[in-house]
């Protein structure tokens, strides 16, 4: 008999320990929510501050080709069997047959790579029209 009294005493100081750690306030879980509630106001300030730089270089790519566009003034390209005419006040006519096969491959990796028409043009050293016309028989005679 003096076990079970052991044991009902155990029992009850067990459960009266239970109810004191549940009603009483833990520091350390306050703590360390404010350490996380810190650290995701910073996060959350930083990819503000980011998405908003993304925003201003968007706005500032998009100008930029606005205006390039803007400055080369209206172009057509006519396709003229294998000859392709771009038209503007001046009438350029471009052979893409005659153009040489290494500067051809060098122009189509260079597109396939996702290049402007302006990198291209400078990177193989012929006109960006020339560009465009390769371009469009590449595309063309896939």
């Amino acid at each position: 008999m003096n076990i079970w009294w052991l044991v009902i005493g155990l029992f009850v100081i067990a459960i009266i320990l239970l109810l004191i750690s549940v009603f009483t306030k833990d520091n350390t879980n306050n703590e360390l929510e404010d350490k996380m509630d810190r650290f995701m106001e910073e996060q959350s300030q930083e990819l503000f501050a980011i998405k908003t730089r993304i925003s201003e270089l968007e706005n500032a790519v998009f100008n930029a080709s606005n205006a390039s566009d803007e400055s080369y003034g209206e172009f057509e390209t006519v396709e003229e069997g294998n000859t392709y005419v771009t038209t503007d006040e001046e009438t350029e006519t471009i052979d893409v047959d005659n153009i040489e096969d290494d500067v051809r491959e060098s122009v189509i990796n260079d597109y396939a790579q996702g290049y402007t028409m302006h990198e291209i043009s400078n990177h193989v050293g012929i006109s960006t029209n020339t560009v465009q016309a390769i371009i469009d028989d590449y595309i063309e005679n896939r």
